[in-house]
């Protein structure tokens, strides 16, 4: 304590290049205090200002040796350990370019597929509750995309999905092998974050090969015969809507505040929502589409972050 303060009034008195050490301390014996003292003379020493006379200290039983002119080198016996990182090739995965899922998994001797992933409210734009259908449908498009199938045909939902606040959901695409005409099936699957919950099926659907050719609208758009809905009853996510006779026909575009995930889908779970029940709910209502019926007909879109139901 003596040496800290002592050190301290020659620092303020302006008494620098002075160096105060300690010599000894209260408790040890007399090796510790050897060792001590030679602490204090190796600072005395790297201070250069009252070098120690180490051949009155070590008498003839040491002498002085010349330092190595390039830095310590050592060889470690460790073995290096492979870096970690979230590439899902570091597991012998196959990546995902999918807002929601992660890594593939193609299993050998086999012409099946998994994908997974894992949704939380900390990585995605949705709250707490049930998703959107939509994401059901994005999700089976993904996975015919990766397996070069075209079209999705007879997703039924089973279950919504439901992301629980705070927590995250684990997500399985299986796709089975083709059969004869050279159609898949696939489930979609989810469970929470606990390893020991059950996995709850959400959909069942079909892919296959042989997209018909896209009709291209044509004539006036909406039509002189479309009836225009009232703006202020549109739905979240409905620019403008219009009926003629027993058809609906709507422009849809995603909300401001969802303009900046649309990376990583290829069709946006709002807009597939939207395609498939344009004029429910109303806005405001705060509640979810649910697809009461199965799908048929879509198509992967080829151009990321954009598509058509």
């Amino acid at each position: 304590m003596l040496v800290a303060q002592t050190q301290q009034i020659l620092e303020d008195s302006g008494r620098e290049g002075q160096v105060v050490v300690p010599a000894l301390r209260p408790g040890q014996d007399e090796s510790r205090t050897a060792m001590t003292a030679m602490t204090a003379l190796g600072a005395l020493h790297a201070a250069d200002t009252a070098a120690p006379d180490w051949k009155a200290v070590f008498g003839d039983h040491a002498s002085l040796v010349d330092l190595p002119t390039y830095p310590f080198q050592r060889r470690r016996y460790w073995l290096n350990s492979s870096p970690r990182t979230g590439d899902p090739t570091n597991l012998a995965l196959t990546p995902c370019d999918h807002a929601l899922l992660g890594a593939a998994v193609y299993p050998a001797g086999s012409d099946t597929a998994l994908f997974t992933g894992r949704i939380s409210t900390a990585s995605q734009p949705w709250p707490a509750g049930r998703l959107p259908d939509g994401v059901l449908v994005d999700l089976a498009l993904h996975a015919s995309d990766q397996l070069d199938c075209d079209v999705m045909r007879d997703l039924s939902v089973e279950v919504p999905m439901a992301l629980p606040d705070g927590e995250a959901v684990h997500v399985q695409v299986s796709v089975e092998a083709p059969d004869g005409d050279g159609v898949r099936v696939l489930a979609i699957h989810s469970r929470p974050d606990d390893p020991d919950s059950v996995w709850i099926l959400h959909a069942t659907g079909a892919i296959h090969r042989g997209a018909p050719a896209v009709r291209q609208p044509t004539g006036e758009w909406p039509g002189p015969e479309a009836v225009p809905a009232d703006p202020g009853s549109l739905p979240r996510g409905v620019a403008a809507l219009w009926r003629r006779g027993e058809e609906i026909l709507a422009e849809i575009a995603l909300p401001d505040d969802l303009v900046d995930s649309v990376s990583g889908f290829g069709v946006h779970p709002v807009l597939v929502d939207r395609a498939l029940r344009p004029s429910s709910p109303r806005r405001g209502t705060g509640t979810a589409p649910h697809i009461s019926g199965p799908v048929s007909g879509c198509t992967p879109s080829a151009e990321p972050g954009s598509g058509y139901v």
